[in-house]
């Protein structure tokens, strides 16, 4: 290891001078460390800034077996062509200053005093899009930088033949097979067992949204599975997409999109796993604005009928699915559970008391991820899915198939 891109660790070596350590790993000095949230995913995220006010984001690795790490370096390669042949406003992973062979990626950087696992990539620029300042303006620039991601994609897979992870095929989706699953699971069982422990639960917040999301399921949920089941022998042009595309993760600057972030679950299927996401985090239950949107969309990059059909399907899995996630997750002890996900660095070294330096905290949150102290992580778990199912049930409780 080159002594130059070193912090010595303090004798209480705390969160803070773990991450600007890994940052000196990757070549980036850190003069302030804020921890950053992008969700529920179990990622631990970092906001790095330097003394000339560039801003990072490193990324902990939760899976560091064999099969994971080939799966980042195929997501690594991706991003890094994709950039390189139509400069797509993706987040190129760093170089490891320091690499180790062992790991066969230059994007990858190992910390052996933590034992922890890292990437690095550029903080980018902008701020999630308010759903009501949201112009067709902003709908354009947004079809515009999809559709140049989506090319490159495809470009990419064509000059290096793909692997398992990214292809060009015609096939069935996979993420309408897995809705099937679900939906068939539900229909056989789950959706009384569920209701029937939410009943149960201590808070009467949760408990009224339960049930409105619920009631919801029992109304739609056999025509939309066989709506889905209608289209599961069906083959679609699969390709490599984002999969968890939605309003948090697309910033813009003024009506241009400067950022598109977090592609860890990207994946080959159907771009209409993108739109239905994307339209119904913007949207809610605004018909008129989502089809105003597919339109827009459609106008760049055409969809025909089969597509269209699809996106109708997966519409309305987006809409009355989602809230089950959080149903689950409470239902399976989510309050002791989660915390622990939501900053697992963190737990391990809770006990330690966090050094001044170096480092400080951030004053002002960085864009693009909600951003919140450590002290604070495991207060916000249960608010946080309440103020998500509030906002997901008023959306299901409104469903209605949508005809694109």
């Amino acid at each position: 290891m080159n002594d130059s891109f070193v912090i010595p660790p303090s004798a209480e070596d705390g969160e803070t001078a773990v991450v600007a350590r890994v940052a000196c790993l990757f070549g980036v000095t850190a003069e302030s460390v804020v921890a950053a949230s992008g969700g529920f995913s179990g990622a631990a995220v970092y906001c790095v800034q330097t003394a000339d006010n560039q801003r990072y984001a490193l990324k902990q690795v939760q899976d560091p077996s064999p099969r994971s790490l080939q799966r980042l370096r195929w997501q690594h390669e991706l991003i890094n062509s994709a950039v390189m042949l139509r400069s797509v406003p993706l987040p190129q992973p760093l170089s490891a200053a320091t690499g180790d062979i062992r790991l066969h990626s230059s994007h990858l950087a190992f910390d052996s005093l933590s034992s922890t696992l890292w990437t690095a990539e550029p903080w980018l620029p902008g701020y999630p899009a308010d759903a009501s300042a949201i112009s067709d303006r902003h709908l354009t620039n947004a079809s515009h930088a999809l559709n140049e991601i989506y090319t490159a994609f495809s470009d990419t897979v064509l000059r290096t033949g793909g692997n398992e992870r990214y292809r060009i095929e015609f096939n069935r989706s996979n993420a309408l097979k897995t809705r099937i699953e679900i939906l068939r699971s539900l229909l056989n069982g789950e959706l009384e067992e569920l209701l029937k422990t939410m009943e149960a639960d201590p808070d009467t917040t949760f408990r009224h949204l339960a049930r409105t999301i619920c009631a919801a399921l029992s109304r739609h949920i056999r025509r939309l599975y066989e709506q889905c089941c209608e289209l599961a022998a069906r083959e679609f042009r699969l390709q490599p997409v984002l999969k968890d595309v939605w309003s948090a993760h697309v910033l813009f600057t003024g009506s241009d999109v400067t950022g598109i972030i977090d592609l860890d679950a990207s994946d080959t299927d159907s771009i209409c796993c993108d739109l239905s996401r994307l339209q119904r985090s913007w949207f809610g239950s605004n018909i008129g604005r989502i089809q105003n949107w597919v339109e827009v969309f459609s106008s760049i990059r055409p969809l025909d009928k089969p597509e269209r059909q699809l996106l109708s399907a997966l519409d309305g899995c987006t809409v009355l699915l989602s809230p089950l996630n959080w149903l689950r997750r409470r239902r399976d002890d989510l309050k002791a559970t989660e915390n622990q996900r939501l900053h697992p660095l963190g737990r391990k070294l809770k006990t330690v008391k966090e050094p001044e330096t170096p480092g400080k905290l951030l004053s002002t949150p960085a864009p693009g991820y909600p951003i919140t102290t450590a002290s604070a992580r495991d207060s916000l778990c249960s608010s946080m899915i309440i103020d998500r199912l509030k906002r997901l049930s008023g959306v299901a409780e409104a469903y209605e198939s949508v005809v694109f």
